[in-house]
């Protein structure tokens, strides 16, 4: 990879090429991908990866949340399902409870399962 990127530095002093992104298009447009695979490889990978992992941070903030005011009478599986509404809250705030309560009202024992 060395070589290919001391190669590709002496192509690219006589253009103006300022990002990554630029860098790949140039190898491919003077197709060049086989001569500079580990280098392409490399480019794309970096190019592909995400920016912000913003939202794994809040998934977490929100369980932290969530256990520390339930956590004396919380199960692991109540404590997923409280995270997963309390992440999806949009989702959430669209059901329509009603439906749900009026099906649970209606079973006949507690023990029934409640679909």
């Amino acid at each position: 990879m060395c070589d290919e990127l001391i190669h590709l530095q002496a192509l690219l002093n006589n253009i103006d090429v300022a990002s990554a992104h630029q860098c790949l298009t140039f190898i491919a447009k003077i197709s060049m991908i086989d001569c500079f695979s580990n280098v392409w490889t490399a480019l794309r990978i970096l190019l592909t990866m995400p920016v912000s992992v913003a939202s794994g941070e809040r998934s977490y903030s929100k369980l932290k949340l969530i256990k520390t005011y339930l956590c004396s009478t919380m199960t692991l599986y109540r404590l997923t399902s409280l995270s997963i509404l309390s992440i999806k809250n949009d989702i959430a705030k669209g059901l329509n409870y009603s439906a749900a309560m009026e099906t649970f009202a209606n079973c006949e024992s507690k023990r029934e399962k409640f679909n």
